[in-house]
């Protein structure tokens, strides 16, 4: 994180980015350095701390596994929950997420020996954000990298604390490419309900086909969309606007 990224982080964060693109902008400029495959703002909807946080995401609940639960609560046993209760930035590996959050299952996509990079993120004295990194490799904790995740997390506490959490606005969206087109009806009727946290057997049952056909789907729209997951696809679908 060199010193023109932050900078210009300063800048970025005047125009009040929605969560989505301040999430682009952290991934793609000032964190590029680090390699980030996907990064995520969990917030607390309003403090205390007992308030109910928003763990949907990479390394929080998938939309499937958040519908079961009534309450996720900021004590829940999930990386984004626990730095709630932290106060410096810090990594997780990935070897240590299963045994560390017995709620949270490994995700196929994280790379092998890849960490989990955490930034508590403080508003009025307190921890009520979280910004979470997936990277391909361990950090190279050198004192560049230490001050550099320490003014990331001022600078964000500041913004935070002084305008409020980023709105939750919707980008305006380009027009697919070819390639995302051409996902048939019933591919996106799919992923529509795949983004609702439908699991196959009940997409199968509602659309009336084969737990296998809903795979081989599901299957071929990642392949499509050039992504990994499921639930990948359904959030590439959402931006391409081909569901609602």
């Amino acid at each position: 994180m060199r010193d023109e990224a932050i900078r210009d982080l300063a800048v970025y964060l005047g125009q009040r980015p929605s969560a989505p693109d301040l999430a682009d902008h952290l991934a793609s400029i000032t964190l590029v350095e680090l390699d980030p495959t996907v990064t995520t703002l969990h917030d607390q909807a309003d403090p205390p701390l007992e308030t109910d946080l928003v763990l949907i995401g990479q390394c929080g609940l998938t939309r499937e596994e958040a519908a079961n639960y009534e309450r996720i609560e900021a004590g829940c046993r999930l990386p984004a929950a626990e730095a709630i209760h932290r106060s410096l930035p810090y990594e997780i590996g990935f070897e240590d997420l299963a045994e560390r959050f017995p709620l949270l299952r490994m995700r196929p996509d994280l790379p092998a020996g890849g960490c989990l990079f955490v930034v508590p993120i403080p508003r009025a004295g307190l921890t009520s954000a979280v910004l979470t990194c997936t990277l391909p490799r361990s950090i190279d904790w050198n004192p560049e990298t230490w001050q550099g995740a320490l003014a990331l997390q001022a600078l964000m506490g500041l913004h935070f604390e002084v305008l409020g959490p980023p709105k939750l606005g919707r980008r305006r969206h380009a027009a697919p490419p070819v390639a995302a087109r051409s996902l048939t009806e019933r591919q996106q009727a799919i992923l529509a309900l795949v983004a609702q946290g439908k699991s196959t057997s009940s997409i199968a049952t509602r659309l009336g086909f084969s737990s296998s056909t809903i795979k081989q789907d599901v299957h071929r729209a990642m392949l499509i969309l050039g992504v990994e997951t499921r639930q990948q696809a359904a959030l590439k679908a959402h931006e391409f606007r081909l569901i609602s």
